[in-house]
């Protein structure tokens, strides 16, 4: 291939002849010994599962971790994707890679991932260069090559050994499949198009670089990357840098030939061939922001364009070094296993998480397309310019994306209070997963590599960003800001772990209201599963008994832990409070007091009485600790009695901190049921977005749980009358919200409609009917639950309106919403029709159909059936989405949720012990049993608290059924 000058000896890698199709509409190229599958010249033996690694002189171990023999320096790829025939299961990867490495240690072999890819075995060879041009050099003869398929490992074999010190070269043909399988170079489908239907993408994080090509697959195995791109002259293909040249490759294709790379990591590397139109803007002087999609719907990435050009003018300026690429690239595409990648230069998004369209998409929309975009740029720095190590330490690129994507955002849009947000979104959401007993530290050490697709979960994403949230605290805005500049400057281009970033946040000289330690302290955080809580107890005025403890959701599954923690789960915490004498909630790292062991004694003059009417302290303020907060029952009932009296007294953080560590502690048994319970009448004086949110979730999960027993229908009348002033407000002033308003209008509505609000259903039935015959525009904040509550209580004819909406339009917020709708009806028969649409890809994308499945589920008439469903198709979704990140895991996690039963329990288990494959969603499953576990056991010790709970209420407000 053009750039690539090897020697008069050596073969030309890139012969290219054409094959012309059958049908006579298309031309195909095909790299000569890739196509022929010449096996002449070496043997090949495959290992199927054999337990081989191999270590630093390129011996085999048994962790599947690459051999540190050799190190790579630069690579020279050519990727030819056929998708041009008309059978796109026929479709095709053809490619070469020529590989430059530096040995490090002695030996007689050369070891690189592969899989899924068949080698063209006469187009191997290896070779000693003589020179820094890489024209010359003196030939190596392969004895011999083995493909260990367990640890997908390519061994090529020398005849003589490569010597420390001296650059080699390593080559070879190959050819793969394209497929629908959202991992290494796959198909994505646009759904909408008769002809060039496909768009060929890439998705290599964490390991699938190596399907597309061969090479050293790991985060610190850095090189350069000089990629081609073969297509035809009517179609566009991307990478992650400019192109340099494009040359012709017979009749009506073409060769892209790219810029090289900086040093980067070859999960980063991006290739993407289709029919594409672009919209470009400058971020800054010398830096293009371009965006990329199908022509028919480019115009909807405009928001991402302008968007993105900020934040990533912001990120520059914040962390003082500036985007060290030519371009930045963002590419929408139909169907991807994740949200998006962060490819360096080259951001590939699925389509739902960059389309927008004011007024036509909702502004949750709206806000999770902002989030996820500024997650993508932070990248840029963290995990592009530095990497990790290994993928032990994933937080240091995804817990850094999770909080400067909120960062970022506060920025561009200050009037959403994002950042008041962060803990109620993230914090909250995350406490749930990390209470479990099986958890995992948020640095997990791999016993080998097939447990890297499991550390892709909440711990190392959304605990990682609340990290990163803590530590700034730790060390204050300016002290965080320069430690992340000199991390950033100092390992920029290179591979770290947390150690390093301890070592290079750390202020010098260490101040008096600094941490003893950022290692010391952030070690405990990251090093053990689960975090805190901590009690707080008056002993007398003015002094206080602190003590922390491990907080799990069920503690009598701590019996069942085998895991030792290294710090005997104790955690230096950084304790903050106010109290009632003396309230404020502006605090900074210079009002932390250290907890460093299981107790904690304050004297504080400031404290008084706190058993006394009136009289409260309140600890972690504004959430900035990654812990819970109990207190003895007198505190408690006073911080409820002033949300009653004039919640604005208690920041709004701090508000919705009360109720989630209260129904929390409550499911650990650490306070009454009745107790918590108690929080939600403050809730008719509550209009803030960020409490309610928490509220919101206690109220769905003690519905899900009491939907079967005889007081549910007089608990959902108490609801209504709880939020009805709220419900009211927000629907009579629709015209004049704020972003935080729209949100909250949007999720109280929807709790109205589940509650069976008269008004609320009748107003969602009366909009629908109007939309549907008079073609009325729904409201994009509400129309979600507007179409559900429709289909609930709709007939056959409705649910086909909507399915066939669903397949004609382009809006994917709108189509979203339709499929979700989809779920909401009672009818058996168009339930089971729902569950058949999602075997047809034509119908519902592969993406789509765990999103199907878990909005089914939460159905409780269909609850069974989705199980069912899933169970006798498992095998079906292993071959599907096992390759991908999170489709597998997020399918178990969505249809098993709604578990409450003892059979759905024992059917649960029963599924697990059968089962021999369980694939990335192993994780998944155990947390499943777990959490299941818990609920049944809420519901056996609570149900009789919860029916005197909803008998007083009833008394108390004069409600009927």
């Amino acid at each position: 291939m053009d750039g690539i000058h090897i020697s008069k000896r050596a073969a030309l890698l890139l012969l290219i002849v054409c094959v012309v199709s059958l049908c006579g509409t298309a031309v195909a190229f095909y790299f000569i010994g890739a196509a022929q599958n010449d096996t002449t010249g070496s043997k090949t033996t495959v290992e199927k599962g054999a337990n081989k690694s191999t270590n630093k002189d390129g011996n085999l171990g048994d962790d599947g971790r690459l051999p540190r023999h050799i190190e790579p320096i630069l690579y020279k790829i050519e990727l030819f994707p056929d998708i041009y025939g008309t059978r796109s299961s026929e479709f095709t990867l053809s490619g070469s890679v020529w590989i430059k490495f530096k040995c490090i240690e002695k030996s007689a072999n050369i070891t690189l991932n592969i899989n899924k890819l068949t080698l063209n075995n006469s187009s191997m060879k290896a070779g000693k260069l003589l020179a820094t041009n890489e024209e010359t050099y003196d030939g190596i003869e392969i004895l011999t090559y083995e493909i260990n398929t367990k640890w997908q490992f390519l061994i090529i074999y020398l005849k003589e050994d490569i010597r420390p010190g001296n650059q080699y070269f390593v080559c070879m043909n190959f050819t793969g499949t394209l497929q629908t399988d959202f991992a290494g170079m796959y198909l994505s489908r646009f759904p909408y198009r008769t002809v060039n239907q496909y768009v060929a993408a890439t998705q290599f994080s964490p390991t699938d670089a190596r399907k597309a090509y061969p090479c050293l697959d790991e985060p610190d195995r850095k090189a350069q990357f000089e990629i081609t791109l073969v297509r035809r002259n009517d179609m566009v293909s991307l990478s992650n840098m400019p192109i340099m040249s494009t040359v012709t490759r017979g009749l009506n294709f073409v060769a892209d030939i790219y810029q090289r790379t900086p040093k980067m990591p070859t999960y980063l590397t991006a290739m993407a061939v289709g029919d594409l139109d672009s919209i470009t803007r400058p971020a800054r002087t010398g830096l293009d922001y371009t965006s990329w999609a199908g022509k028919e719907t480019i115009n909807k990435t405009k928001h991402a364009l302008e968007f993105g050009a900020k934040i990533l003018s912001f990120f520059e300026n914040y962390f003082g070094i500036s985007f060290p690429l030519p371009k930045q690239d963002i590419l929408a595409v139909p169907e991807t296993s994740v949200g998006a990648m962060e490819n360096w230069g080259l951001i590939i998004f699925n389509q739902n998480r960059i389309f927008y369209e004011e007024g036509e998409y909702s502004l949750n929309h709206l806000m999770q397309s902002s989030v996820t975009i500024s997650h993508e740029l932070a990248h840029q720095w963290f995990g592009n310019l530095v990497s990790m190590n290994w993928w032990s330490d994933l937080f240091l690129k995804e817990g850094f994306a999770v909080y400067f994507s909120d960062v970022g955002i506060s920025n561009v849009y200050p009037d959403w209070n994002f950042m008041d947000q962060f803990a109620v979104r993230n914090i909250h959401s995350v406490f749930d997963d990390d209470g479990l007993v099986s958890s995992h530290p948020v640095y997990k050490k791999l016993a080998d590599t097939t447990e890297i697709r499991q550390v892709f979960d909440s711990i190392s994403y959304t605990k990682g960003g609340c990290m990163i949230r803590m530590l700034n605290f730790i060390l204050g805005d300016a002290d965080f800001q320069d430690g992340l500049k000199r991390y950033l400057q100092n390992y920029k281009y290179s591979s770290v772990g947390h150690a390093d970033l301890w070592k290079a946040v750390e202020p010098n000289p260490l101040k008096q209201y600094h941490p003893p330690g950022v290692g010391q302290v952030m070690d405990t955080w990251i090093l053990q599963k689960n975090y805190p809580v901590i009690t707080i107890r008056q002993v007398k005025p003015g002094l206080l008994k602190i003590t922390q403890e491990r907080f799990l959701n069920n503690p009598s599954e701590a019996v069942n832990d085998t895991e030792i923690s290294p710090f005997n789960y104790v955690w230096k915490i950084p304790l903050t409070y106010t109290c009632s004498s003396n309230t404020s909630f502006s605090v900074t790292n210079k009002d932390i007091i250290w907890m460093e062991e299981k107790v904690l004694m304050i004297a504080d003059r400031e404290i008084i009485n706190l058993t006394l009417p009136g009289n409260w302290i309140i600890a972690n303020l504004k959430q900035w600790g990654y812990y819970r907060v109990n207190y003895e029952e007198t505190i408690w009932k006073n911080l409820i009695k002033q949300l009653m009296a004039n919640k604005a007294k208690i920041d709004l953080v701090n508000r919705a901190q009360i109720i989630n560590d209260l129904f929390s502690l409550s499911k650990a048994k650490m306070v009454e049921l009745k107790l918590a319970l108690t929080v939600f009448e403050y809730l008719r004086f509550e209009d803030e977005y960020v409490p309610w949110l928490a509220a919101l979730k206690e109220i769905t999960y003690i519905d899900k749980l009491i939907a079967n027993i005889e007081a549910y229908d007089a608990y959902k009348e108490i609801m209504k009358h709880f939020i009805q002033t709220i419900y009211k407000n927000l629907e009579l002033n629709k015209g004049s919200l704020t972003m935080e308003q729209n949100l909250l209008r949007s999720k109280v509505y929807s709790l109205a409609c589940t509650l069976d609000m008269t008004i609320c259903i009748k107003q969602s039935v009366n909009e629908f009917s109007l939309w549907k015959n008079r073609n009325d525009s729904l409201d994009v904040n509400t129309r979600s639950t507007v179409l559900c509550s429709a289909l609930k209580e709709g007939n056959d004819t409705d649910w086909v309106f909507v399915l066939q909406k669903y397949n004609t339009t382009l809006n994917i917020n709108e189509k979203y919403s339709y499929l979700r709708s989809l779920a909401c009806t009672q009818n058996k028969d168009l339930q089971k029709r729902l569950l058949n649409l999602c075997g047809d890809q034509y119908t519902i994308q592969g993406r789509d159909i765990g999103s199907t499945l878990m909005w089914l589920a939460q159905n409780p008439s269909a609850t069974t059936e989705v199980w069912d469903y899933v169970k006798s198709n498992w095998q079906r979704f292993l071959d599907t989405f096992a390759g991908s990140l999170f489709l597998l895991s997020s399918l178990v996690s969505g249809v098993t949720e709604p578990f409450t039963t003892t059979e759905q329990l024992r059917d649960l288990e029963q599924f697990i012990a059968e089962t021999p494959d369980l694939g990335p969603a192993e994780q998944t499953f155990k947390q499943a049993v777990e959490a299941t576990k818990s609920k049944i056991l809420w519901l056996t010790e609570n149900q009789v608290t919860v029916e005197n709970w909803i008998t007083e209420m009833s008394g108390k407000y004069n409600i009927s059924k």
